[in-house]
């Protein structure tokens, strides 16, 4: 791997991730090639990447990263404050993707008993829960648990983000924070907060985690180009910014089980 990247990293316009490899193995044996690649515009897919937990602070020297993309990884804990200086950068998307695991695969077909899906009953916290349904499920499997992003926050940075048209937050459970700088993305047009942990209504009584998210930032309203604006599965909201009546260009708002939201 290492030698191909030293040889190639300049021509790569496309580079996909899969490993199970540590964070710190990606940051200091394959990143560092990544980062002193070429001029071409670049997209990034780590996917099903179990023990990653961090992105290298030294992304921020992808000026040409046009499309970031954390699938899967279920351990993935944050983003750096770097991430602010990929001016390049339109598409951020974190989730977990419909998996492509048949459901006649007899891992899914005898996969763990009710009462074992659900860690946070036995009294762990939700970032704990996150790890020990990572452990318990085998990945690839249709218990998308296993597959959500650990992502606790969004780095303040976020804002700085200048050509950023896509941003995709999906199947973090453990989200809590959205900074007030999300309404500097000028440019945004499409917007997806899903703190649910799955997709397959037949999962959920197995693996439901209640939700961390308790608030939406009014600075929402000054995204004057979003057109597109889903919330799902944020079940400790209460209510959504009056702000988003600022919103002139929206076409289209989803809010799906957000089951405490009284109004808005």
């Amino acid at each position: 791997q290492k030698a191909w990247l030293q040889h190639n990293a300049s021509r790569v316009v496309n580079m996909v991730i899969e490993t199970e490899y540590s964070s710190d193995y990606i940051e200091q044996e394959i990143f560092p090639h990544i980062c002193t690649g070429g001029e071409n515009k670049l997209t990034l897919v780590l996917n099903s990447c179990p023990n990653l937990t961090h992105l290298p602070a030294c992304i921020k020297q992808l000026q040409h990263l046009e499309k970031l993309q954390i699938l899967s990884c279920p351990r993935f804990l944050a983003l750096p404050e770097t991430l602010g200086d990929l001016r390049s950068l339109e598409l951020l998307d974190i989730s977990a993707p419909p998996p492509t695991t048949a459901a006649t695969d007899p891992a899914v077909m005898n996969g763990p008993s009710p009462a074992a899906a659900v860690p946070h009953q036995a009294g762990l916290g939700p970032l704990e829960a996150a790890v020990a349904a990572a452990d318990l499920f085998n990945f690839g499997s249709l218990a998308r648990f296993a597959r959500c992003c650990a992502l606790r926050a969004l780095p303040n940075s976020l804002g700085n983000l200048a050509n950023l048209r896509t941003l995709i937050v999906q199947d973090c459970p453990f989200l809590e924070h959205i900074p007030d700088s999300i309404g500097e993305l000028q440019n945004l047009t499409q917007l997806v907060i899903d703190t649910s942990d799955n997709d397959e209504p037949e999962y959920q009584p197995y693996i439901y985690q209640p939700s961390l998210l308790k608030s939406i930032p009014s600075s929402i309203g000054h995204l004057s180009s979003l057109q597109q604006l889903k919330f799902r599965g944020c079940n400790a909201l209460t209510t959504l910014p009056e702000s988003l009546g600022n919103l002139t260009a929206l076409t289209q708002l989803l809010v799906i089980g957000c089951h405490k939201l009284a109004s808005f």
